[in-house]
């Protein structure tokens, strides 16, 4: 029986996660979930998993009590993985499932993905509200920049709402990988993925998705403006709500002028157009 590694992590700030993650990709880590207690990494590297621990060790949020290491049954786990994962609506407009699940009814877009961990399934509160929030946008004939595609469950509804063009970067290439997956089982014909941070794209978006962290938006307002069209707009979620004000504020500084601003649970998520 095949057996793979269970890291479960112990940690709740979000910026923390943000470093734990960056040290996770440093070591060539995947599988990683996130969640609102802290992450869950599986690996069949046991190795990496070893580094890893030795180097998070001496961060000083993290104790010994914060990390819990056990071995999975590869096999049991993935059928576990499976019989938890549910699938979403977001009202009558989007529906997201996987594809060992029925057809969804009643729902004007069905996505179907690949449930793999940690790149976007639709369950949680930021990806929901990016839903919510296109559903009330005119993509048709647009140019549209998803920023951290995950599994590009944006970037396809985008096409399905008529988008012309897509642009999705992931700096996972793990990420990328089962995007490609989606895309295939979803027939998406005009999404372009790669790997990449934001440094690798040009150009001019008339709508940017950008479904990240406060630390990624804060830190690329800037390159986002000149990415977004003058007459575009920029739909972000990711945000905490105890960091709204200061998210704002840095946009409105970038040169960004607040549209409409969504709430979920902890989250926002918040719709804004270049100032004219």
């Amino acid at each position: 029986m095949d057996i793979i590694l269970k890291l479960e992590i112990q940690c709740s700030a979000e910026d923390h996660q943000n470093i734990l993650i960056a040290y996770a990709d440093q070591a060539g880590l995947d599988g990683i979930e996130q969640t609102t207690s802290g992450l869950i990494i599986h690996s069949d590297r046991s190795d990496a998993i070893t580094e890893y621990v030795e180097q998070i060790k001496i961060l000083p949020f993290i104790t010994s009590e914060s990390i819990i290491q056990s071995e999975v049954p590869k096999e049991n786990w993935n059928k576990q993985w499976e019989s938890s994962f549910q699938p979403i609506r977001v009202g009558e407009f989007c529906g997201v499932r996987a594809g060992f699940h029925e057809p969804l009814h009643h729902v004007d877009h069905e996505i179907i993905i690949n449930p793999e961990l940690a790149f976007g399934t639709g369950h949680h509160e930021t990806t929901y509200m990016m839903i919510e929030q296109m559903k009330d946008i005119d993509f048709q004939d647009k140019v549209v920049f998803d920023y951290g595609c995950g599994t590009a469950i944006l970037a396809i509804l985008a096409e399905r709402l008529g988008a012309k063009t897509i642009h999705g970067i992931d700096i996972d290439e793990q990420a990328i990988k089962c995007a490609h997956e989606c895309l295939a089982l979803n027939d998406a014909q005009k999404i372009g993925l790669e790997t990449g941070t934001i440094d690798v794209v040009q150009g001019s978006y008339d709508i940017v998705l950008a479904n990240i962290n406060r630390g990624v938006l804060m830190n690329t307002a800037e390159q986002l403006h000149q990415l977004t069209a003058s007459d575009g707009l920029i739909l972000l979620s990711g945000i905490l709500q105890e960091d709204i004000e200061l998210v704002l504020a840095k946009y409105v500084e970038s040169g960004f002028s607040v549209i409409r601003n969504l709430e979920k649970g902890e989250w926002c998520s918040v719709l804004m157009s270049p100032l004219s």
